[in-house]
């Protein structure tokens, strides 16, 4: 198996990434395939830091992206002071191009010029000084498709290596070399440099040497390994798009049917409401004459004693027939209509509705004992009849759920702007379960005393009249204390 990049083999002359960047051999021909542009800097600043720091001379022919991002990795005082000495020659790698070419083919005189007048400058007189140079002009070639060019250009430079006894590095994007087409052109740039430095290769790895009577595959060998997992990891990407694209199309279809259910639902659920609406209506007017016959034939006599007190019952039970469908018009109401709705009495006496509760409570409950407290001004902006209604269901909540031998108590008080009315009664505190939907539609306890009067509607309508007058209705419940529902809203509506 041939080895990777990652690999221990010894090469003819031993040298390492870290060598490489730090003391490379002289007449070293290395080229870099990098990956991404910052793995190619970091690279290339150790390659050039090192030589400034060694006191090399160097020359740098990058373009001006590049140049910026090198530099932003060098010591700033560094690059400055070899500047200012001329020991730090930069080059843009598209102007020296211009320079350098005819047409499509780079001129080698052209370029021996400029790159003589440069290397004289950096040595000052001192033949022997060490020169290192990085060059990424075959690169700007190659990604502009002159691949002929870039080819011939490193040839020159393999030139101007025996000619002015210094050592290279060039750089190329490994990505210009996926592919089976392209490695004619991999093959060709191995075959013009001496030392491949690869995008995964570690600073202590053995960099591989080429050396003409190489063979094509073991000069090219390490690279052809990183091709072949690159290919692999593009399969694979490319499955895993498809793959996400799939599952995108997917979650598109069940966004789009569940959307399609949901209005199916609502629709579904308005007609249920309306249809309740209507029918709630309508029974109620064949209830009305069932109801004000047998109270007429009572108030009549018409029937002996033990008939009118079947009548009595039957006058009882259409009561609470009345009081349920009134409940679900309610209901429907406020969720058709946006709320429940109040028609106001700017000048309504709430102590005066308390009483006739409590009254009323008394007389249907002549066992228990109902105190009515006020305290203060307790005339206000509202709905008589609903709030009239809220105090039947808070009252007739406590008497069925209260101490009987306690009494139920119900404050009514007057503030500045607020108004509030309190039905308090001792006995077992509601429960957390219970308190969870304490105020929902269509929840009652299962551990209510006795026969319910409703549907498990009266708290959640209370508390929606309590909202329609700008009001809360909230519970306060403990063992020691007992339970207090409390409304509170203001006394003139803003």
């Amino acid at each position: 198996m041939a080895p990777s990049v990652h690999s221990q083999h010894a090469f003819p002359d031993g040298t390492t990434t870290t060598r490489l960047l730090a003391d490379p051999p002289q007449k070293a021909h290395a080229v870099h395939f990098y990956e991404t542009p910052d793995a190619l800097f970091e690279k290339v600043a150790r390659f050039v830091g090192s030589g400034l720091e060694s006191g090399d001379r160097v020359i740098m022919v990058a373009t001006a992206s590049h140049r910026d991002s090198i530099a932003e990795r060098l010591d700033p005082a560094l690059v400055s002071r070899a500047l200012a000495t001329k020991q730090l020659a930069v080059l843009d790698a598209h102007e020296v191009l211009d320079a350098i070419t005819v047409g499509e083919t780079v001129d080698q005189n052209l370029f021996h010029r400029l790159l003589d007048r440069v290397v004289a400058e950096l040595r000052g007189g001192i033949p022997d000084a060490r020169v290192r140079a990085y060059g990424e002009m075959v690169d700007v070639l190659w990604r502009a498709g002159r691949s002929s060019a870039a080819l011939r250009l490193e040839e020159v430079w393999g030139e101007a290596i025996e000619r002015h006894d210094f050592s290279l590095l060039c750089a190329y994007e490994i990505a210009h070399f996926y592919g089976e087409a392209n490695i004619a052109g991999l093959t060709a740039v191995c075959d013009r440099h001496t030392h491949l430095v690869g995008p995964y290769a570690a600073s202590e790895e053995a960099l591989p040497a080429i050396h003409d009577d190489a063979s094509v595959e073991e000069r090219i060998r390490s690279l052809e390994t990183e091709l072949r997992h690159r290919r692999g990891l593009e399969a694979a990407l490319r499955k895993a798009l498809h793959d996400r694209s799939r599952v995108e199309a997917e979650l598109r279809d069940s966004v789009c049917r569940e959307r399609e259910a949901r209005t199916k639902a609502e629709q579904n659920d308005a007609f249920k409401e309306q249809f309740i609406a209507i029918l709630g209506h309508d029974l109620r007017n064949p209830l009305n004459t069932i109801l004000t016959t047998a109270r007429l034939m009572i108030m009549r006599g018409e029937l002996a004693a033990d008939s009118s007190r079947r009548l009595d019952r039957v006058v009882v039970s259409g009561v609470r027939m009345q009081r349920m469908i009134e409940q679900i018009l309610d209901v429907t109401s406020d969720r058709l209509d946006d709320g429940i709705h109040i028609a106001v009495d700017p000048a309504q006496d709430v102590a005066a509705l308390a009483a006739t509760v409590v009254d009323e409570a008394r007389a249907a409950n002549p066992r228990s004992t109902i105190e009515l407290v006020v305290d203060g001004p307790c005339t206000a902006t509202a709905d008589g009849q609903r709030i009239e209604q809220v105090l039947r269901t808070l009252v007739g909540n406590a008497l069925a759920h209260g101490d009987a031998s306690r009494p139920v108590r119900v404050l009514v008080a007057g503030r500045a702007d607020t108004l509030s009315v309190e039905v308090h009664n001792f006995g077992p505190p509601i429960d957390v379960e219970e308190g969870a939907f304490l105020f929902e539609p269509l929840k009652r306890s299962r551990k209510s005393k006795g026969r319910s009067d409703g549907l498990g509607l009266g708290l959640y309508i209370a508390q929606r009249i309590a909202n329609a007058h700008g009001g809360t209705l909230d519970v306060d419940t403990s063992a020691e204390r007992g339970t207090t529902f409390r409304l509170t809203f203001p006394r003139t509506r803003r």
